[in-house]
């Protein structure tokens, strides 16, 4: 079976193919005449040479063709099968080159070439290139190619990316995300899948191609950089890096990089834990349940869910099973509602009671506090210290939920550093309908924080809820 090598040369329409001995071309060109007309189910003539050096080098092997062309003026020509005029097709050296291909027509028929064109042989197939007995380092699948000046071997003949220099000042590296000690790399803000990453520029590109790179870090271990398969511009341009990984401790993370025929390092920081973070003394609400807190930075927390039945000063609750309308919604002296989690009281004591907005709103309506005295629902405010403090709202989950599978869904990566310990105690909508998680009030009704029960997600986010939503409630100190 023979094996036919086609070439894409200047305008020409081509494909390549694998080929045997006798090595050949496959040729392929639409025909046109000289006033640009395509020519139809017409029998040409060619002249097809081999110039080695130059556009106007020596002619090493030519051959003539007289191919029919199809309805759309396309011929096929096998470039090595013609007739031959002068040289050896098996002898062209093809490491001496580079080669240009020279192809004349006559759209007649006959041997009277009035249209030219000449172009350059790119590349040449291992198998074409060995196959004049030609000791070659390639190997066969690989294409001799010209790039820059100079022959290389290539997979499909694609330069390979090649820059004049990169830009690996700090102040130049855009680093997007923020990585934490211990905590699984990840950015909510990130538009590509939720990965930090970092942009490199570079200067002096050649438009070549390259394969999928993963680098490893130094100096903070436990990371990767992965540069997907791409192509380098033309000139300046930028390569994104997505980071993976758990950094193992805090400091600096340095990525060596040497790739495109250059070499340079990255270095990004790794943020350490909070360290002011302390369990402290016990507190009771009004119905005399007991509370953990924990100081994390400035504030002290409760680190348990509120269970309370009745607002500080002694004013019951109203108890429901079902969050359906309830008489007196939407008016401004609602007193609102409590309720189990999935009306099952077995998971009070763990999981605490879920409140809906009307609870949390009395205090700005008639001065009533869920919490115990001397503690208040946080604000906004409050809730952003908190998650600022610990990192950001792309870790703050992490260091918040409980750790382990008892309560959240497996795998949970969370580490419970700020002894926070979230629960995921879900919330109701109004509707009936109940959603896992853990969802706060925050006192700036109708805001919840929520974080996610997902198995590697640590982001918190601030929602709107209507006040006939019920959450849970961790009060803080005032």
């Amino acid at each position: 079976m023979k094996k036919i090598y086609s070439f894409f040369i200047a305008t020409l329409f081509t494909s390549v193919l694998v080929a045997q001995s006798p090595q050949q071309f496959s040729y392929q060109a639409v025909i046109r005449s000289a006033t640009n007309e395509i020519i139809k189910n017409k029998s040409v003539g060619m002249k097809i040479s081999i110039l080695q050096g130059s556009e106007n080098g020596k002619a090493v092997y030519t051959e003539t063709h007289k191919p029919t062309a199809n309805e759309n003026g396309l011929v096929s020509v096998a470039i090595g099968g013609g007739v031959v005029v002068s040289g050896i097709f098996e002898s062209i050296e093809w490491s001496k080159g580079p080669y240009f291909i020279k192809s004349e027509t006559d759209t007649k028929g006959g041997t009277n070439y009035e249209l030219t064109i000449t172009s350059q042989l790119l590349s040449v197939p291992f198998a074409l290139y060995a196959g004049n007995g030609v000791s070659t380092e390639g190997a066969q699948g690989q294409v001799l190619t010209y790039c820059e000046g100079k022959s290389v071997w290539t997979k499909g003949g694609v330069c390979p990316a090649r820059v004049a220099s990169f830009d690996c000042q700090v102040d130049q590296i855009q680093i997007n995300g923020t990585l934490m000690n211990g905590i699984l790399a990840y950015n909510k803000e990130s538009k590509i899948d939720g990965k930090i990453t970092f942009t490199l520029k570079y200067s002096g590109g050649n438009q070549g191609s390259y394969e999928t790179q993963t680098l490893n870090s130094i100096g903070v271990l436990g990371l990767n950089a992965k540069l997907m398969a791409g192509k380098i511009m033309d000139g300046n341009g930028s390569l994104i890096f997505e980071i993976t990984g758990t950094p193992q401790t805090s400091g600096t993370a340095t990525f060596p990089i040497s790739m495109f025929g250059q070499s340079c390092s990255v270095n990004i920081i790794v943020n350490d834990l909070p360290t002011n973070i302390a369990a402290s003394s016990m507190i009771y609400d009004i119905d005399g349940n007991q509370y953990k807190t924990v100081k994390i930075g400035s504030q002290q927390w409760m680190a348990q869910n509120l269970k309370t039945t009745k607002y500080n000063d002694g004013t019951l609750i109203d108890y429901s099973t079902n969050p359906t309308f309830k008489p007196g919604w939407g008016t401004t002296d609602t007193i609102g509602y409590w309720y189990y989690i999935n009306d099952d009281a077995s998971k009070n004591n763990l999981y605490g009671k879920l409140y809906d907005g009307y609870v949390i709103n009395q205090k700005v309506i008639s001065n009533k506090n869920v919490c115990p005295s001397g503690w208040h629902v946080p604000t906004e405010s409050d809730w952003t210290t908190l998650i600022d403090y610990l990192g950001g709202a792309s870790y703050a989950g992490c260091l918040l939920k409980e750790s382990g599978t008892i309560s959240w869904s497996s795998p949970n990566i969370a580490t419970n550093t700020s002894l926070f310990t979230a629960l995921p105690g879900g919330w109701l909508e109004s509707h009936g309908s109940y959603y896992d998680g853990a969802g706060f009030w925050s006192a700036s009704v109708p805001s919840v924080l929520l974080i996610s029960n997902g198995s590697s997600i640590t982001s918190t986010y601030t929602y709107s809820f209507p006040k006939t939503v019920a959450a849970s409630v961790r009060c803080i100190k005032d």
